[in-house]
């Protein structure tokens, strides 16, 4: 089972420089539902949120194609 299983997020396709890249967004009226997370997983969202905060989706984007896999 996948989490766009759940009903909380919808996948969009949008048109990029170098083709079509998919967005995942939230389905606003879909309430957090920590249930679906083990507290590791709940942990690394928190982490992720954090460092992330200020970020827009392009330093997002950058950040993550210099990162090693």
């Amino acid at each position: 089972m996948q989490i766009i299983d759940f009903g909380v997020i919808k996948i969009e396709s949008t048109v990029l420089n170098k083709g079509v890249g998919e967005q995942f967004k939230p389905i606003k009226e879909a309430p957090f539902q920590p249930v679906l997370f083990s507290e590791l997983e709940l942990e690394i969202l928190k982490t992720v949120a954090h460092t992330f905060r200020t970020c827009s989706t392009q330093e997002i984007i950058l950040k993550s194609h210099n990162e090693d896999a």
